[in-house]
């Protein structure tokens, strides 16, 4: 599985692997599904954290502000799918003129092997009295399940927090890597009988 995190392109998970230190908390983790979309909230600052398998969300989200983009989920990814977890925020306290969040994700795959981007800026822009819009953070995982990924259940774990304030919110979501002969949709292209 290649992982792009912002124009940071990280393949095979090899840097910063761990493994938790208290083994119930592994089989509690890898048991239970988690959804595909997360709201969370922390005052007025919220975020939305969720995965998607729409190769258009940009254009999509590109789009006028009275129109809202309808951007679609997924539970479930087979050989060669490829989608993307995306951040949105609303409710940044400005200082300076500046709205500034920080992200940080945790990447768990299926076998216990744990990816963490360390939390670094993910928007720090002017405030443009856009406080209460819904706004795209600089933070996505797009990835791409490939042959030998493991099969199972892969969770993102994303720490969202406003610079400017105490403000903070943390979402949990997940997406199902289907064994590689089957996809969502049957048998995957390519895939051996």
């Amino acid at each position: 599985m290649t992982i792009e995190r912002g124009s940071a392109i990280l393949r095979g998970f090899v840097p910063w692997v761990f493994v938790f230190s208290c083994f119930w908390a592994i089989e509690a983790f890898a048991q239970a599904d988690a959804p595909p979309y997360v709201f969370s909230r922390d005052g007025e600052f919220s975020s939305v954290v969720l995965i998607t398998a729409d190769a258009d969300w940009q254009e999509k989200w590109n789009t006028a502000v009275s129109d809202i983009p309808r951007i679609g989920t997924v539970k479930e990814l087979g050989l060669g799918d490829a989608a993307t977890v995306l951040v949105l925020f609303s409710g940044a306290q400005p200082a300076n003129g500046r709205l500034e969040v920080l992200c940080k994700i945790e990447i768990a795959k299926p076998n216990g092997v744990i990816q963490t981007m360390p939390e670094a800026p993910c928007y720090d822009e002017v405030s443009r009295g856009q406080r209460k819009n819904v706004l795209l953070a600089n933070a996505r995982v797009e990835f791409k399940v490939e042959a030998g990924d493991p099969v199972g259940l892969w969770r993102f774990r994303i720490a969202v927090r406003d610079q400017n304030s105490s403000a903070r919110t943390a979402a949990e979501i997940g997406v199902r890597v289907l064994d590689h002969g089957i996809g969502p949709e049957g048998p995957t292209r390519g895939a051996k009988p």
